[in-house]
């Protein structure tokens, strides 16, 4: 069969991650294709041998692998032996990830409430030009206190110190980055 007569395949973009290695064997019809449906897919192993052979997967929109298998167990024995070879290693690798000691990570993780509140209302201070003495209006930690009991508005000097910091922390980096420039293109 000559190349200008193989059924056109669809490049994948690698934004799309399937897991199992059977996809590395197939690819979807292309859709302009007259015989295009959604779940059919391209042998790549007999594309390359400029033969025509496609696998659909059903109509369904949860697909799965299997026909893929069973096809290349059935008509590819040597790609098939590599792929379950493919296949137990990548299983025993994810056996060797340490399983999760408790519940704890499966749960949103715990945020030092009262330094991220300070952080926030600093950046909220400088980003809309506020006077440092914005906290102390009594409306205002009313306000803060019907959201959050645990929450204090930092007084001026730890807005100042905490500013202070900011500014030290992002000066170091901005000298870090200037340096990294100035090296790479020398």
């Amino acid at each position: 069969m000559s190349p200008s007569n193989l059924l056109p395949i669809k490049v994948e973009s690698k934004k799309t991650r399937k897991v199992n290695p059977i996809w590395q064997d197939f690819s979807p019809l292309h859709p302009t294709h007259p015989e295009y449906h959604p779940n059919t897919y391209v042998c790549l192993l007999c594309h390359e041998l400029n033969e025509n052979s496609k696998v659909s997967l059903g109509k369904s929109k949860n697909i799965s692998p299997t026909c893929l298998v069973d096809y290349l167990r059935s008509n590819h024995p040597e790609q098939y032996q590599d792929y379950l070879s493919k296949k137990c290693s990548s299983k025993a690798a994810a056996a060797t990830v340490s399983p999760p000691s408790s519940l704890d990570v499966h749960l949103v993780p715990k945020v030092d409430i009262i330094s991220e509140f300070h952080n926030l209302y600093a950046w909220w201070i400088v980003e809309e030009s506020q006077k440092f003495t914005v906290g102390l209006s009594p409306l205002f930690k009313a306000m803060i206190a019907l959201l959050n009991r645990k929450v204090s508005i930092p007084d001026r000097l730890s807005l100042m110190k905490l500013l202070d910091e900011k500014k030290a922390a992002t000066t170091k980096s901005t000298q870090v980055n200037v340096q990294q420039y100035i090296c790479a293109h020398c």
